[in-house]
């Protein structure tokens, strides 16, 4: 699990993009079993038919899942990632404000390793995350250029 913990995180961590659909499921962003529809005329006749199907062959969600993730020791190690991202100027110092906060969520928080990690758990991590970044000079500096140039700010 470690090596998938890993590249999600050195993925999104480093905003790596995908140009194709295709390329986000070998990204790990989508289940290969996910359909993709190239033609955008399309997308809501097809997602309403597999809504359809679904449904007609009594779908039912998922039992929700927990996790043992790697709490305290893995924010460490992924910190050190971060460090030395930020010294090869590769990523920011504000790239290591994120991706720490991501590395957090990752790993369950603090005590992720002290038990399984509800998927209610990791949402609430992600949102106090989230959150916590919003109140950012530099999280609101970068929202608001994507929002009026649609390129990213790299500050």
């Amino acid at each position: 699990i470690y090596n998938l913990t890993s590249q999600v995180f050195k993925n999104i961590a480093l905003a790596k993009v995908c140009t194709s659909a295709v390329e986000g499921q070998y990204a790990g962003y989508f289940r290969m079993s996910d359909g993709i529809t190239f033609d955008k005329a399309r997308l809501l006749h097809e997602a309403r038919k597999h809504a359809i199907g679904l449904a007609e062959r009594g779908y039912h969600p998922p039992i929700p899942r927990s996790y043992k993730l790697f709490g305290e020791s893995g924010i460490a190690t992924f910190r050190m990632m971060v460090s030395a991202l930020v010294a090869g100027g590769q990523a920011t110092a504000h790239d290591g404000v994120v991706a720490t906060r991501l590395a957090e969520v990752l790993c369950g928080g603090i005590d992720g390793a002290a038990g399984p990690v509800t998927e209610e758990r990791m949402l609430e991590l992600e949102v106090e995350a989230f959150l916590s970044l919003c109140g950012e000079e530099k999280s609101i500096a970068r929202m608001q250029a994507m929002l009026t140039t649609n390129k990213p700010l790299r500050n």
